[in-house]
């Protein structure tokens, strides 16, 4: 099936060579379950496993429930395009001890989150355990949204899980306190600071437009990064799209990296500021997303999470390691800084790298 999908991306083969083969999966995952299930044995608890809302996809989701099964794990499989209110009713009404999510797109991923906020909701997101899986899906990403487990297979999975619900299990049984929030950090400014960025200022949200006339500057690609990057436009979305992402924010701080030139002639003294800036950035949105701030990290220039970007034959390797540039997102800089009473042009000698972050405090 990876051999098919590989294909695919690259527009070798049909959607209907994919339906076939993934059809051909699900017949033989049937045929191989009556000799995984065990036999008179315990059962080891209870777990509910859908794909998220928006996501059709279910081959990911029949392995795991079938190697939970192979546990000895009750299974309520909640099927495809799970809401987060049906993963709820599903520990509150049918007792489901272990939440599995699994998503194979990245635009659904941020559903992952909303599921783990709806348990909070409900008051249950303690005694349940959220395991998350899919091809998009990292580790970071599970600790920061406040995840249990992150699982890159079946096999993987099956042993985690039973491992976490025994462990659930003696803690509530013990009484002991279990706490699963969301960390955060308020001192950005600080952290920047300490990370390097030698300017760290508010940024209003309210203040940013996302101007058609900066992303044709993209497309004249200036910058050889059109259309070769996840990051970058027109794969990193529309206008419309990154201004809606960034209504969800309340607060925002502009960075820079500021550094002497001899002239406008010193490519190399910018290169090096550019680079002591792209350090920092990664640093500080490292630390912030570790943290598990809800944020929207913008850089300056193109992503260098990868050697070499994946685009456009596979999804992106980390995409919530993945940053756009200001520029890629539409925004013009020296206005992003002048509406916000923050320097733009520093005067001769002088040059200045200038990257942002959105967030709401918890």
């Amino acid at each position: 099936l990876k051999a098919v999908g590989r294909r695919y991306f690259r527009n070798q083969t049909m959607v209907s060579d994919v339906l076939v083969s993934a059809r051909a999966i699900n017949a033989g995952l049937e045929t191989l379950k009556p000799m995984l299930l065990p036999a008179d044995e315990p059962e080891c608890g209870k777990a509910c496993i859908g794909s998220v809302r928006g996501d059709l996809h279910d081959i990911g989701k029949n392995v795991v429930r079938m190697m939970l099964e192979s546990r000895n794990i009750e299974i309520v499989d909640l099927g495809v395009d799970v809401a987060p209110e049906t993963f709820v009713r599903a520990v509150t009404e049918d007792g489901c001890d272990l939440v599995c999510c699994s998503a194979l797109l990245t635009a659904t991923m941020p559903e992952m989150e909303r599921v783990i906020d709806a348990l909070r909701d409900a008051g249950v997101r303690d005694r349940v355990v959220v395991m998350l899986g899919g091809v998009p899906v990292t580790e970071d990403y599970c600790r920061r949204i406040g995840a249990d487990i992150y699982t890159a297979d079946g096999f993987a999975a099956a042993e985690k899980a039973e491992e976490a619900l025994r462990e659930l299990r003696r803690r509530l049984e013990s009484g002991e306190e279990i706490r699963k929030e969301k960390t955060t950090m308020m001192d950005l400014k600080a952290l920047a600071k300490e990370c390097g960025f030698s300017v760290a200022e508010d940024l209003n949200p309210k203040t940013l437009k996302f101007l058609p006339e900066v992303r044709e500057m993209c497309a004249a690609d200036r910058c050889r990064h059109y259309n070769k990057s996840w990051a970058c436009p027109p794969a990193c979305g529309t206008l419309e799209e990154w201004q809606a992402k960034a209504s969800r924010f309340t607060k925002g701080i502009l960075m820079q990296t500021v550094g002497e030139i001899e002239d406008s002639y010193d490519f190399e003294g910018m290169m090096e500021i550019n680079a002591r800036n792209a350090e920092n950035f990664a640093r500080f949105a490292d630390q912030v997303l570790d943290a598990g701030l809800d944020c929207l990290p913008m850089s300056v220039g193109v992503c260098m999470r990868c050697e070499k970007c994946t685009y456009p034959d596979a999804p992106c390797r980390f995409p919530d390691r993945m940053f756009s540039s200001m520029e890629a997102c539409g925004l013009m800089v020296n206005q992003v800084c002048t509406d916000n009473g923050v320097p733009y042009n520093y005067g001769p000698g002088r040059m200045a790298y200038t990257s942002c972050l959105l967030y709401n405090e918890s």
